[in-house]
């Protein structure tokens, strides 16, 4: 079998097997049994597969077929034009997340600051703060998440694009464990509702951990903890962007109004496909 042969037999599996995105992620499996860049497979296509390659590209196809993420069947993933380590102790991160991170750096950027301090909740993969820290020379970045597993997974990726030295690692439950104010707060929480997390696809509902995508029956619970929690930093203003579903924008406009007060405004930035994503607005602390 070589590698054009072994496309076509990939591709039509996953297509009976009725996996949307068949063709990508036969390419993408494969490419990653031959250890060649995805790009490059069509100009190898005479190229014959190994004994160990084959089975290889035959076992994650199979678990693809049962609807396992490819991001974990090849334990990474591209975000921010990084390349992230992940598996199923972390969720993965998705292209519309970028939005949060270009708004964060253009945020740092006017902040009149030599050192601009950032905190990301809810870091798993690091996908967030790694981005910031890579881009931002001004960003002093703490990456926190509950989940022990998550943070190893957030240390590894720090250490493997040498930014280890740029962070600093926290295990907390949102705020509860970080003392301090920071400058600049950024979020992607769970936010999916009851209803949703039920009607998502396999491949997401069953794999990826349910502590990162379940926001409760409204989508809104960890969100309302974290505006809780906010309410008793020390002095001094905190810029706050949080990773909303689209259909929250009136449920989250009401939690702020509810939980900090009428007077704090809240504006909202599409992302790439014009959906309503993030949430910004500036905690004046008492």
């Amino acid at each position: 079998m070589n590698v054009q042969q072994a496309l076509v037999t990939g591709m039509q599996l996953l297509r009976d097997f009725k996996v949307g995105s068949a063709e990508l992620d036969a390419e993408i499996l494969l490419a990653h049994s031959v250890s060649k860049e995805r790009t490059k497979l069509y100009a190898d296509a005479k190229l014959p597969l190994t004994d160990s390659q084959k089975k290889l590209y035959q076992d994650l196809l199979a678990r693809r077929a049962s609807k396992e993420p490819v991001a974990y069947l090849v334990g990474q993933r591209e975000f921010y034009n990084i390349t992230l380590l992940t598996n199923r102790h972390v969720l993965i991160p998705r292209p519309e997340t970028e939005t949060l991170v270009e708004i964060a750096l253009d945020r740092i950027n006017k902040i009149g600051k030599r050192r601009v301090r950032v905190l990301d909740i809810g870091t798993g993969s690091g996908a967030i703060a790694l981005a910031i820290a890579k881009n931002s020379r001004k960003a002093k970045v703490t990456a926190a998440d509950i989940s022990n597993e998550a943070l190893d997974v957030a240390r590894h990726n720090a250490k493997r694009l040498r930014l280890a030295q740029s962070l600093s690692f926290k295990r907390s439950d949102l705020l509860a464990q970080l003392p301090g104010q920071f400058d600049l707060i950024v979020a992607n929480l769970p936010y999916l509702t009851t209803e949703q997390i039920r009607e998502l696809p396999g491949d997401i509902r069953e794999y990826e951990p349910n502590l990162a995508l379940s926001g409760g029956p409204d989508g809104l619970h960890v969100y309302e903890k974290l505006l809780q929690q906010l309410t008793a930093l020390g002095t001094g203003p905190t810029r706050v962007l949080c990773e909303i579903g689209p259909n929250l924008k009136s449920g989250f406009t009401h939690l702020v109004g509810a939980t900090i007060g009428p007077e704090c405004s809240v504006a909202y930035h599409k992302d790439m496909s014009g959906r309503i994503r993030v949430a910004e607005f500036v905690m004046l602390t008492q």
